[in-house]
């Protein structure tokens, strides 16, 4: 009995000794807010952002061999809609010989599209039709010549989840759409 009485005793000390004392008397920590701009993103942050893109994809699907230059040069300029097509295309077709597998083409109206050099026309269309940006989206069919940070980075986004999609093959015991017999 006095056993038990002994055991329960430490039992009880060791659990109150690490429960967490209060904090009530603390100063309270503030985090920062992130202050959101409606600036435009200018070509030196969109270059900066497309050079790490291309090192990551040549890194990830063994590319050395050298491809078309950036077509961006880092300045203060906001970046257009257009250029961002176009550097969307380079990484695209510096990619595509490593596809190993071929998604539904995305059927879309170019009609919506408000860009404003033919080359950058047939480029969305491309990239479109893949699933690399958004039919509806704010690099296609936006009113402005630029785009802030939140729809660039969404766009920038959809482009590097859609090229990871075409470059890995997915596994059967993590998809069971692509088992067999189903």
């Amino acid at each position: 009995m006095i056993r038990q009485l002994t055991t329960l005793a430490f039992a009880l000390l060791a659990i109150s000794s690490f429960a967490q004392a209060p904090t009530d008397h603390l100063p309270k920590q503030h985090q920062q807010k992130i202050s959101v701009s409606n600036a435009p993103v200018t070509q030196a942050e969109a270059y900066a952002m497309f050079q790490k893109v291309e090192k990551a994809f040549r890194a990830i699907n063994g590319i050395s061999e050298a491809g078309p230059a950036s077509t961006i040069t880092p300045s203060s300029a906001p970046i257009t809609r257009d250029r961002t097509i176009v550097e969307m295309a380079r990484l695209y077709d510096l990619v595509h010989p490593k596809f190993t597998i071929k998604l539904r083409t995305v059927l879309f109206d170019p009609a919506v599209f408000t860009l404003h050099d033919k080359t950058a026309k047939a480029e969305a269309s491309k990239l479109v039709a893949a699933g690399c940006i958004g039919k509806y989206s704010q690099l296609v069919a936006g009113s402005g010549n630029t785009m802030t940070v939140g729809p660039f980075g969404d766009a920038v986004g959809l482009f590097i989840s859609r090229i990871a999609e075409f470059t890995h093959v997915p596994s059967s015991r993590f998809s069971p759409y692509l088992k067999s017999g189903r």
